[in-house]
Order: structure tokens, then C-alpha cells, then sequence
């Protein structure tokens, strides 16, 4: 396989992959018990936060530390340390796979490719 395309195809396949995800409400009490209970049940998660100003951020690596919410926001090197009161969430979202979306993005790329190969076939014609 040519490796500029195998280059383009990893790249679409990155760019694609988030549409495949879905946020839901993490069925969870707002208190540190609550809270440290569902992380002791799922320990690899990463949590959407709202809080009740209507901010939203993502905590990565999330523990909960005394009453507050402790994790890193982003994988970005230095890590960047976030924490915030529990009294001030109002809202926990956890990601999950959906293949409604998953479907529609399989659709619509073998739809563009059809299309695409349609033009090209139809501009490789010779003409008279």
C-alpha cells in the first residue's frame, strides 16, 4: 500500500474515531462518597464536569480527595493539575461507545467513496 495513503487513512480513521462516542450522565451521588465509589467501580475513567456556572471541562486520571474533585485536565506534558469543590458540580458525564454514530459515520464514508470512485471512473472515460 502506498504510504501516503495508509498516511491519510490513519489520519481520517483519528479524526473519525471521536464521532463514535457518546456522553451520559454518570449515575452517581455528587458527594465524596458517591463519587469515590463509582471511580473505586471504574477506575480508567475520564469525567466531563459541569458545574453549576454551566463550565464544562473534562478531569482525567479523577480521585476525590477531602471534598473535592482532583484529576489532570488534557494530556498535555507538564501535566496540568485541576481540582474543584464537589458543591460546585452539578453534573458527571462518562463516555461510551455508540453505534448509532458509529453506523452513521461507516454510512457516510462509503457513501463518499461511492461517490468519489463514480467521478473518477466517469473522468477516466475516454471521450470521442
Amino acid at each position: 500500500m502506498n504510504p501516503r495513503r495508509s498516511r491519510i487513512g490513519s489520519a481520517l480513521i483519528y479524526l473519525l474515531l471521536p464521532a463514535c462516542s457518546v456522553t451520559r450522565p454518570a449515575p452517581v451521588a455528587l458527594d465524596a462518597s458517591g463519587v469515590s465509589a463509582f471511580l473505586a467501580a471504574h477506575p480508567h475513567t475520564n469525567l466531563r464536569v459541569t458545574e453549576h456556572s454551566g463550565q464544562r471541562y473534562w478531569v482525567h486520571a479523577p480521585v476525590v480527595r477531602g471534598d473535592s474533585l482532583v484529576g489532570q485536565r488534557g494530556y498535555d506534558v507538564p501535566v496540568q493539575a485541576l481540582g474543584v469543590p464537589l458543591d460546585r458540580v452539578a453534573e458527571l458525564r462518562t463516555s461510551h461507545f455508540s453505534w448509532g454514530r458509529t453506523g452513521a459515520v461507516v454510512a457516510g464514508t462509503l457513501a463518499a467513496s461511492v461517490v468519489a470512485l463514480a467521478i473518477l471512473i466517469d473522468d477516466a472515460q475516454p471521450v470521442y
